[in-house]
């Protein structure tokens, strides 16, 4: 290594160095800084926590191009080199970026047999007030403690994606971390992972909807019905949960299988679903477990070998779980009373004295693609329900429990009325808008013309209203 390669790693190892001690002694700190690795060459030591001895500590490499060669770290001289993997969220993306990798030092050493320019991201988070505010879920299955934001990033630090997307979940997906099993302190754990993906990867949010961790508590992510950042590009639908550490080779403590059961029978019980079942995921165009793991999206080691052969069996465990300790609540019966023109009668039955309120969904074309489209007051049970020009139409309704919905009705489809399709002729030329799936008004004009605006936009989710 010659003389200007050397200062150019003391001044990298200077300027992180300063960013740590500078920062405030009880604040998260992290940050990006340039390096550069010559071909068969290992880096200089580089002391980027300042000789902390406290907090959870982690860093992660980025490159424009994939590295021709691995590239490896230790962290004492003379130990064991360990290969840096690719983070499998961005798989196949423009840059390479690596999984948050957690460390117990504060030095850190790498090498690459070939050259390569990186950005080294590294950050510590510290350990913070323990809060006992967990926030309580229900669903017909029993309550469910929530570590919340505001509890795993009580300074407020942490805000939620600013411009949210809803999402009908369907499916639940399991990863793990891949780092931090041995962790002490996951509130910082999980502040690190937000982090990482805000900060690294550029996310609006924490990819995850859940976390469990190793000493068995369940973190809120993203929370419920918003589409996360975890399964390979293909999200809609999606519910991700996250077990906190590297299942490869290990068994998850028998703490976090206990938390993950629950969980995944309670988001089970509050999507509608049997844990056991299979159904076709549009976003993804497979045909997958209503439980499954990260790597039946795409090629990726997540959730590990051991985890993945074990979702079968947590899969049993959730459906047990449902059956033995969760009150099932009755689904609605759902009828089609009459279609005129475009037009539709519902009626249902309404098998709870405390509903807050009822939630109707509608799919055109197909019994698979359903969307929001209404919802009425608690004790109603009947809707008009206005759907455009498109034939044959589905309906569905459940009922909501304060934002938390119970089982879904029959399906309801105009496919069985016999009714004619004249008032359809000419519709291209029909004055519409265009709504989105939270029922705003995006666009409007000819119905033609919105259809050539749903493609170019890529947003088959958006409806067709023509009044």
């Amino acid at each position: 290594m010659n003389g200007t390669q050397k200062r150019i790693n003391i001044i990298i190892i200077f300027i992180c160095t300063l960013f740590f001690i500078n920062a405030l002694e009880a604040q998260d700190q992290w940050g990006w800084q340039s390096l550069h690795l010559t071909e068969k060459n290992e880096s200089d030591w580089l002391d980027l926590f300042a000789s902390r001895d406290s907090g959870e500590k982690s860093f992660a490499i980025q490159s424009k191009t994939k590295p021709e060669t691995p590239i490896f770290y230790r962290t004492q001289p003379g130990a064991k080199w360990i290969q840096i993997p690719e983070q499998a969220h961005l798989h196949g993306q423009k840059d390479w970026v690596s999984e948050l990798v957690f460390i117990d030092a504060n030095q850190l050493q790498l090498k690459c047999e070939a050259e390569a320019d990186l950005k080294l991201f590294c950050q510590i988070a510290f350990s913070s007030k323990k809060s006992i505010d967990a926030q309580i879920r229900r669903c017909a299955c029993d309550s469910l403690e929530v570590r919340g934001r505001n509890t795993w990033c009580p300074d407020g630090s942490c805000p939620p994606d600013p411009t949210p997307i809803a999402n009908l979940e369907e499916f639940l997906i399991v990863h793990h971390s891949a780092g931090a099993t041995d962790a002490t302190d996951f509130d910082a754990v999980v502040r690190s992972y937000y982090r990482f993906h805000v900060e690294g990867n550029g996310w609006d949010d924490i990819g995850y909807n859940y976390l469990v961790s190793p000493d068995g508590n369940v973190y809120e992510g993203r929370g419920d019905f918003l589409l996360g950042a975890h399964f390979c590009g293909t999200n809609g639908n999606t519910s991700g949960i996250c077990m906190i550490g590297n299942y490869v080779d290990r068994f998850p403590s028998e703490s976090a299988v206990r938390k993950l059961t629950k969980l995944l029978a309670y988001k089970s019980c509050q999507i509608g679903v049997n844990p056991a079942g299979m159904a076709f995921h549009n976003s993804s165009n497979r045909q997958l477990r209503r439980i499954s793991g990260h790597r039946d999206g795409c090629s990726t080691a997540c959730p590990g070998q051991v985890l993945y052969d074990f979702l079968p069996f947590l899969t049993d465990l959730a459906e047990n779980h449902i059956q033995d300790s969760c009150n099932q609540l009755e689904a609605p019966i759902l009828r089609l009373e009459s279609i005129d023109g475009n037009e539709a009668q519902l009626s249902w039955s309404d098998p709870y004295p405390d509903e807050s309120g009822f939630f109707i969904e509608l799919s055109i074309g197909n019994e698979s693609d359903f969307n929001y489209i209404d919802d009425v007051m608690a004790n109603r049970q009947e809707a008009l329900i206005n759907y455009g020009n498109d034939l044959p139409v589905y309906f569905r309704v459940r009922a909501s429990f304060n934002g938390i919905p119970g089982p879904y009705s029959n399906v309801v489809s105009s496919e069985f009325t016999g009714i004619a399709e004249p008032q359809l002729r000419n519709r291209n030329e029909a004055d519409c808008q265009l709504i989105d799936r939270l029922g705003r008004v995006i666009a409007s004009g000819k119905r033609k013309d919105l259809k050539s605006l749903i493609t170019k936009e890529g947003k088959p989710e958006w409806l067709i209203h023509c009044p």
